[in-house]
This record gives structure tokens, sequence and C-alpha cells, in this order.
């Protein structure tokens, strides 16, 4: 009886296994049925547009170059065009809206902790504000976006992301500070039809110190 037992487990076992997708030939599609090229067609779209969602949902949590190419596809979702600066530069990013015809030159950075006056992206920042004197960025606004405390879940983090000597050091010289949660809360109303982009570049622009004080 054990045997048979054995045997019927091993035939079920076998009906159960899926087909190997992944090794179909390239010539297979050529015999599909419409519906099923339709349902291929769904299937990459739905993929690659649950990509982006999870790609702009990684600042919440995200760190190092992969949050900077977060924060960058957010920011184009914001209706700017976006430049990615090169490794050693004082910035990050570059963003401008055309319409508006604003820039924004952009810090972004990732720390379990907040961010003090002796942070090595203070320094950065203060650096490029000292070089672009007397250029035509100066009328960027200059942008330090920080997903603090990266490691817990943002309703759980401080509610101050920046010491008050950052701030302080900062703000009198019209840098606009914001975390990633922030910055994705804006997004989301975006999305959600909430408000226009248009409007929250424009909001983001006229801030400087704190965003949201």
């Amino acid at each position: 009886m054990s045997s048979l037992i054995a045997v019927s487990r091993r035939y079920y076992e076998r009906s159960q296994r899926r087909i190997p997708i992944g090794d179909t030939p390239e010539w297979l599609n050529a015999y599909l049925v419409t519906h099923a090229k339709e349902l291929d067609v769904q299937i990459n779209k739905l993929t690659d547009e649950k990509e982006k969602y999870d790609k702009i949902a990684y600042v919440l949590y995200g760190t190092d170059d992969e949050l900077e190419s977060s924060v960058l596809l957010l920011l184009k979702e914001l209706g700017l065009d976006v430049e990615q600066q090169p490794h050693g530069a004082n910035i990050d990013l570059k963003a401008h809206n055309t319409n508006l015809n604003i820039g924004f030159s952009i810090e972004v950075t990732a720390t379990k902790d907040i961010i003090k006056k002796d942070s090595r992206k203070i320094g950065q920042a203060w650096q490029y504000l000292n070089e672009r004197t007397g250029t035509s960025e100066e009328k960027d606004r200059l942008v330090i976006v920080a997903n603090t405390q990266y490691h817990l879940d943002p309703q759980d983090r401080k509610k101050e992301s920046f010491t008050q000597e950052a701030v302080n050091l900062l703000k009198p010289n019209g840098v606009l500070m914001i975390t990633t949660t922030q910055l994705y809360d804006l997004w989301k109303d975006i999305h959600n039809k909430l408000k226009s982009a248009e409007a929250v570049v424009q909001d983001l622009y006229s801030r400087c110190g704190l965003f949201g004080i």
C-alpha cells in the first residue's frame, strides 16, 4: 500500500508542476492567439508601472546612489527636467522647470541619525553656495533632501530631521531642507490629484529653511 501511495504522490506532484515559461522559444509568439498576445502587453505594461512606483517608494528607506536615482525619478514626476551630476560634485542633482523658469540644485543624503551642523553634506552644500556666487545658478533654490532615520518606519522617526544649528546655518543662505518622506507625500498629493505639480514646484522654490515650518 505504501508503494502505491508513493507512486500516486509522484504523479500528483508532477501534475502540479508549472510549465517553465522562461524556456519558451522565440518563435512561439507567432502561434499565440490574439488574446494571449494582448495579455503579454498588459502584463509588461503593469510590470513597468509597478517597478516605477517601487523605485519612487525607495525614497522612504533607501541610501546611497540608489536613493539619489529614486529622488531623481520622483522629481521628474513633479514635471522637472533633472540631470544627475558627476561623482565628486558638491551637489547631486540639478533640476529645472521650463514653464516656470525656475531651477533647483539638490543634495541627497541618508542617515540613521538626523542632519547635524558637522554633516559632510552640510559642508558640501556650503561649498557649493560659495562656488556658484556670481553665476547663473545663483538664483537656483538649493535643496537638501534627507532620508533621516531611514532604518525606521516613518511614523516612528523623530519629528526633528535637522538640528537647529544646521537650520541656523543654512536658512539665512536660502537653503530648503526637506525629508524624503515629505517629498514623497507631496508626490502622493499630485498622484491623487489633490495638488498640481506646478503648484508644488512653485511652493518648493519659494521656501527656505525647514519645509513645512
